[in-house]
């Protein structure tokens, strides 16, 4: 008597979960992330009070740029911060467009106290709080069931069943 394993199917089967896990995370972050961008920008200009100068909207609407690609094995989804490449310039402002950016980025704000000088406000940055969304164990979760159940559902199997 003798147990027949078909070990060629059982890889199979792996790799296509493997394949259908990992599209469902990419899928998800893809089109996650640029959300979190938008509620992270919105949540650090709103993470001070009283603003104590006229937002310009120019770093929010001008912050980041979503990514996504596949190369065989990998798949990379996110977004890019590179708001001083597109904000507008702030002429006569005494401040340069990097500077707000590298400012931004590192959760500083400004409060003007004369024409040209302002003293620091530190809040989270929006990357930090991006990466704290992206960090926590409840999206972490989140993930992990999502891939698992499309894995499930959209993967064809040979040998692997699912209840």
């Amino acid at each position: 008597m003798a147990i027949l394993f078909n070990t060629g199917a059982i890889k199979d089967d792996i790799d296509e979960y493997v394949k259908k896990y990992a599209e469902a995370i990419y899928e998800k972050a893809k089109k996650e992330i640029p959300q979190f961008a938008k509620y992270a920008i919105l949540n650090y200009y709103d993470s001070y009070d009283p603003n104590y100068y006229v937002r310009t909207g120019n770093f929010m609407m001008n912050a980041y740029i979503p990514y996504a690609y596949k190369t065989s094995n990998n798949y990379f989804a996110g977004i890019k911060f590179n708001g001083n490449v597109y904000m507008n310039k702030y002429d006569g402002a005494g401040i340069s467009t990097n500077d707000i950016h590298s400012n931004n980025m590192m959760g500083i704000h400004g409060q003007k106290v004369g024409l040209f000088e302002w003293i620091p406000i530190k809040t989270l940055s929006p990357y930090e709080i991006i990466e704290e969304k992206i960090n926590s164990k409840s999206y972490q979760s989140e993930c992990i069931a999502y891939g698992e159940k499309s894995a499930v559902s959209n993967g064809k199997y040979t040998i692997l069943r699912f209840n």
